[in-house]
């Protein structure tokens, strides 16, 4: 089991990779050596923004990629048991538990707290 408040992923552990170019990030995923790894790039890509409040800003914004175990992450914004929201002075990047999970329970993370949705138009995507 997982205890109310404990950290899941610190966002630490290798294979996060951001671009800010649509172009860019066409070129790595087709670049790739088979069509698995180029669905999975795709698949575990997001649009994040350290500044952006409300979907129509592109300022801050940038592809997110993760190619670490943060990829396993699934999403369900009304049951999620994982936050990425809470900030700590120990652990600033952190994904915290938001209740006690049980053994075999999967994890969620509500993917809306930090992915902007309909931001890969703003690079070309």
């Amino acid at each position: 089991p997982i205890k109310n408040g404990t950290v899941i992923y610190d966002g630490h552990r290798g294979g996060h990779i951001t671009m800010t170019s649509g172009h860019d990030f066409q070129r790595f995923a087709f670049s790739l050596p088979n069509v698995y790894m180029t669905c999975l790039v795709v698949q575990c890509s997001q649009i994040e923004s350290t500044t952006a409040k409300t979907e129509d800003e592109k300022k801050g914004a940038y592809i997110s990629i993760d190619l670490d175990d943060g990829c396993f992450a699934n999403a369900d914004s009304d049951n999620h048991n994982v936050d990425s929201s809470i900030v700590r002075e120990d652990c600033k990047d952190c994904d915290f538990a938001l209740r006690d999970i049980q053994e075999n329970e999967e994890l969620f993370w509500s993917y809306g707290d930090y992915c902007i949705r309909t931001g890969w138009k703003w690079f070309g995507l």
